[in-house]
């Protein structure tokens, strides 16, 4: 029986000098995911996929849809309408270029 899933990729981290945290766990479920034949759809915050773009290419070639999370990891409405149109774009290009692929999906960061 066909399931459908999300998963958001973003860095939680004590402070912005503290190593990233998300490459293992993610490799993980990646080959989890692999086991049981399931893809989803991994909503990926643009400046991560900037630091981490090999970790966006091994989401994508393994079959999972990219979307975007934001550029950062910030409610929407702490970023105004013309910053938040302009973060949306460049994240948008970020994930593209990492992944080879076209992202079409979004969701705001934080239930926003």
């Amino acid at each position: 029986m066909p399931i459908t899933f999300t998963l958001d990729l973003e860095d939680h981290r004590a402070g912005t000098d503290a190593p990233l945290r998300c490459g293992p766990p993610t490799e993980r479920i990646l080959d989890w995911l692999a086991a049981q034949g399931a893809t989803g759809t991994f909503f990926i915050v643009g400046d991560l996929a900037e630091r981490e773009p090999g970790l966006v290419r091994r989401v994508a070639r393994a079959g999972h849809e990219i979307a975007l999370h934001g550029l950062h990891h910030v409610p929407i409405e702490e970023t105004g309408p013309d910053r938040f149109l302009d973060e949306l774009r460049r994240g948008k290009a970020i994930l593209e270029d990492a992944a080879a692929v076209e992202v079409r999906g979004y969701r705001a960061p934080i239930f926003s």
